[in-house]
């Protein structure tokens, strides 16, 4: 059920189903899962023990993914870096002018993407405006 519930809303939805309605086919299906479980005999206790033991269960691998993830992440922007200074070395020996961005560039060049592309992206739906904003928020 929660299969077809969650294709149903992309369907309908698209990219916007992020905003509320996938969130609706959960709860569904979660509502759907307690009537088949009281239907077949269980008490509300016994399906609350099952869905805290469940989520204890998992809970040591999410932390560990977790500290994975920052370890991932050192080592992506260590090798990110370390190929940085190697493309710019071979771009320098082909005689090429390289020059490392400051902020104060960033900062211009992100202005004129806000004054033009972006403004194209975040009129083509919410979901698009909202993650601008949240692009925006952030500093560089």
């Amino acid at each position: 059920m929660l299969t077809v519930l969650i294709a149903l809303t992309i369907v309908l939805f698209g990219v916007d189903a992020a905003n509320g309605p996938l969130q609706i086919a959960l709860l569904t299906s979660a509502v759907f899962a307690g009537l088949v479980a009281f239907k077949n005999g269980y008490t509300v206790a016994s399906v609350r023990d099952a869905a805290i033991g469940g989520v204890t269960s998992a809970l040591g691998a999410v932390f560990i993914l977790l500290a994975v993830g920052a370890e991932m992440e050192a080592f992506g922007r260590k090798g990110a870096q370390d190929d940085d200074i190697e493309v710019a070395k071979v771009y320098e020996k082909a005689g090429a002018k390289v020059a490392a961005l400051d902020v104060a560039t960033v900062g211009k060049w992100r202005d004129i993407a806000r004054d033009t592309a972006w403004k194209d992206y975040s009129a083509k739906t919410t979901t698009a405006a909202n993650l601008l904003k949240l692009a925006s928020d952030v500093s560089a």
